[in-house]
């Protein structure tokens, strides 16, 4: 058996939430999905093309740090803080607040 290794530039965003859905509370999977949809992309491409991030980080990354905020969020203001508090963790101070206005 053999092993299969993927740039960062191989792996779809929208598989990745999709995987971390799936380990999510079906309580929650509806309202998270709504938002996500909404709201989730729309901020990684933000910090993707118009961030100022301290340390260069990956797609990849930038997704799963994202997600790992988002965990039982059922609120859209817990979505906003989750969101902000996982997208731009990385950003440098004038692009966290710009990302914030947006």
């Amino acid at each position: 058996m053999g092993m299969i290794l993927l740039s960062c530039d191989d792996v779809d965003r929208k598989n990745l939430v999709e995987a971390w859905l799936l380990s999510q509370s079906p309580d929650t999977v509806g309202i998270l999905s709504q938002y996500i949809d909404e709201y989730f992309y729309q901020g990684v491409d933000w910090v993707l093309e118009q961030g100022q991030m301290v340390v260069p980080s990956s797609p990849v990354a930038l997704v799963k740090s994202g997600l790992s905020h988002m965990a039982g969020v059922v609120t859209r203001a817990q979505f906003t803080v989750s969101l902000v508090n996982g997208l731009a963790t990385n950003l440098t101070d004038s692009s966290r607040q710009l990302f914030c206005k947006q």
